[in-house]
């Protein structure tokens, strides 16, 4: 883990000094996802419950994984750029969680009737 760390701080300063945006994963997976309980937020981090919850061999994300790089990305997105080099964080300032979307979420798809989702029916 120790690598890990160092690399992902050098990532982390050579995106800084470039100005470029990033998602740090290393750092965000080590926090709990935005709908995960708050009061257990340390015991999260302090038994390393992330690697249980988002990897599912150590380096593959599980589903939990899955959505939580979902959240770091669209967060990243999100935050206005921060025009200082010195910021913690920045970002492409998109907006992208205001987007409308131009199909439904695919938790609203019934896997029975997809075309209910999209407004169409199946004849047949």
């Amino acid at each position: 883990e120790n690598v890990t760390v160092l690399y992902v701080e050098e990532c982390d300063k050579v995106a800084r000094n470039l100005g470029v945006p990033i998602v740090n994963l290393w750092k965000g997976m080590q926090l709990p996802a935005k709908n995960y309980d708050e009061k257990n937020s340390s015991f999260f981090e302090s038994n390393q419950q992330w690697k249980i919850d988002y990897l599912s061999d150590g380096v593959h994300l599980t589903p939990m994984g899955n959505y939580r790089l979902y959240e770091l990305v669209i967060e990243m997105l999100d935050q206005p750029s921060a025009g200082v080099v010195e910021k913690e964080k920045s970002g492409l300032g998109l907006a992208v969680s205001a987007l409308p979307r131009a199909y439904p979420d695919h938790s609203l798809v019934d896997g029975s009737d997809p075309g209910k989702a999209f407004g169409t029916t199946d004849v047949a």
